[in-house]
């Protein structure tokens, strides 16, 4: 070999490393002309050119990588770079105007995105307010009943009360017939043909002044309409359960003769 024996100095291996990755001695300092520029970038015009994190592709290209990659497991972040990338791209009606059917739709699924207070909770003066200032608006008569009805068969609380569980164990012990939370207005704990409702009251939130008026209302709506009505607190069914049954038997009994 023609080099054999002969040692490169530190300044030869730095212009060679140099110009392997582009770089040539040469052109040190010199920078080409607009022209030039110009003709070098018509030359690599529609050339597949790969950008850190941004790939030029043609459909034909995409089709490729496309079929090459099935059955492959993409990652998510892999995925979602390619899909803004190629966002609407692929799609027929790309750059074509969308039509008003379709404008309306897309319209409709981003109504109020916009607004400043999207996706934040309103405080609770700010719902006050709203509620006092839609109550009636956009609710017809019809809705309204059927919100109505359909709130006589929710159970509130969902589980039964353990005052309400000992009383319906007893009447059941005594063969008594019954019905829970019978879906009437102010819905019965405890419901005995033809008319009896039995109410079973916690002593602190039927003694609240909010418990006790909506009581009253209960009261007074079922007396007119035909119904009898026992109420028994928490401290009498824990302490006198049995005087509790004696009375629902005795009116039960006076009931059915």
């Amino acid at each position: 070999m023609p080099n054999k024996g002969y040692k490169q100095t530190e300044e030869h291996r730095i212009n060679i490393s140099k110009a392997k990755k582009g770089f040539t001695p040469w052109m040190k300092g010199k920078h080409h002309t607009k022209e030039a520029r110009r003709k070098i970038s018509e030359s690599h015009k529609g050339k597949s050119t790969w950008l850190k994190g941004l790939t030029k592709k043609t459909d034909e290209r995409i089709r490729k990588i496309s079929e090459s990659l099935k059955g492959h497991i993409i990652s998510k972040k892999t995925r979602k770079k390619i899909g803004e990338s190629l966002k609407g791209k692929n799609s027929p009606k790309y750059g074509k105007p969308l039509s008003e059917e379709i404008r309306r739709k897309i319209g409709n699924a981003n109504k109020g995105k916009k607004n400043g207070m999207y996706g934040k909770l309103h405080t609770k003066e700010a719902r006050k307010k709203i509620g006092d200032g839609n109550r009636g608006k956009y609710v017809s008569q019809e809705t309204r009943k059927g919100m109505r009805k359909r709130r006589l068969h929710q159970v509130f609380p969902v589980r039964d009360t353990s005052i309400e569980v000992k009383m319906q164990n007893i009447l059941i012990e005594k063969d008594i017939i019954f019905e829970k939370h019978k879906p009437i207005f102010g819905q019965p704990d405890i419901f005995i043909k033809p008319n009896i409702c039995i109410f079973c009251d916690g002593d602190y939130w039927h003694n609240l002044d909010r418990g006790k008026k909506r009581d009253k209302i209960v009261n007074k709506v079922l007396k007119e309409k035909g119904y009898t009505i026992l109420r028994f607190w928490e401290h009498q069914i824990n302490n006198n359960i049995n005087d509790c049954i004696r009375e629902i038997i005795l009116l039960s009994t006076s009931k059915s003769n």
